[in-house]
């Protein structure tokens, strides 16, 4: 509908929090903190601002599911978990290695997966897995957004593929999962 009436406008349907030179806009639940996080982090770093957010931002109610459980980026207590769980929540599903998380963080693979395994206890490719899927996860408890626009807007390769992960990690499909813990 908007489409038609406003067909000079560049639609970005799949992105909640758009920038460009001059201005920035957000939308639906998960738009208005990165917004704010890019205007904070103009004056202090992406660690201050996680700390900030730990402080300031209320915790959302407890998962509803285990396999989420602390899970959230407040709920990191290391930096580096800290630093992981925004890299990882910020990239597409689909560019998510072993050897781009490694790199974005300044160490070798072998290291970060020693890290990440001595603080969490599982594989590296295993814990970032889970938190983009924890991302679906609140997207389907919080929104009514199609699961294909999620899987798009998170970057997965496929609604399938997704639906499959989803069920892998939580024993329920994405709208199983919608239906009984929604809070809409």
């Amino acid at each position: 509908m908007l489409v038609q009436h406003y067909p000079k406008v560049r639609w970005q349907y799949e992105q909640n929090c758009i920038f460009n030179e001059r201005t920035g806009t957000a939308s639906g639940v998960n738009g208005y903190l990165p917004l704010a996080q890019a205007l904070i982090e103009r004056q202090v770093d992406a660690t201050v601002f996680n700390d900030l957010n730990r402080l300031m931002v209320l915790p959302r109610p407890i998962q509803s599911h285990d396999a989420f459980q602390a899970l959230s980026l407040i709920e990191q207590s290391s930096q580096l978990l800290r630093r992981l769980h925004t890299l990882v929540q910020g990239l597409p599903a689909e560019r998510i290695t072993v050897g781009s998380l490694a790199g974005e963080l300044g160490m070798t693979e072998r290291t970060l997966a020693r890290k990440v395994r001595e603080e969490t206890g599982s594989a590296i490719a295993t814990y970032a897995r889970r938190i983009k899927l924890s991302q679906v996860s609140e997207r389907l408890i919080l929104t009514s957004v199609p699961l294909k626009t999620i899987s798009s807007e998170l970057g997965f390769s496929s609604d399938s593929n997704l639906r499959r992960m989803f069920k892998e990690l939580t024993g329920l499909t994405p709208a199983q999962y919608r239906q009984r813990f929604a809070r809409f």
